[in-house]
């Protein structure tokens, strides 16, 4: 993967991300953040959007894991970070955004260390 210049749509693209997150996770308890080297305005860095969902009780993990499955996203365990799990969008979507903007999507409780 290739480091890119610094592209302003970086920021258009997670607004729009986060509105399908937020769609998929509606009546749960949740907070969404822009987060990674693409959300640091003019750094140049791989073409990837990094979100975190942030929630604060143990037991709205697994509410929030299924309204991802919902929307075809997979979920690819912690890889090696304790209280962070990772979700990947799986296969086609059909949502024309999900499908072409790469990013990963990373689910933690509020107090967790990855966070700080």
């Amino acid at each position: 993967m290739l480091i890119q210049e610094y592209k302003t749509e970086w920021v258009q693209n997670f607004k729009d991300i986060k509105l399908e997150l937020d769609t998929a996770l509606i009546h749960l308890n949740y907070k969404i953040e822009h987060v990674g080297s693409t959300s640091v305005p003019n750094l140049a860095s791989k073409p990837i959007i990094d979100i975190d969902i942030i929630y604060q009780q143990e037991a709205e993990f697994d509410n929030i894991k299924i309204s991802l499955l919902s929307i075809r996203y997979y979920h690819n365990g912690n890889q090696g970070i304790e209280g962070r799990e990772v979700f990947k969008i799986g296969g086609i979507t059909k949502n024309p955004l999900l499908d072409k903007v790469k990013h990963h999507v990373y689910v933690c409780p509020f107090n967790n260390k990855a966070l700080s």
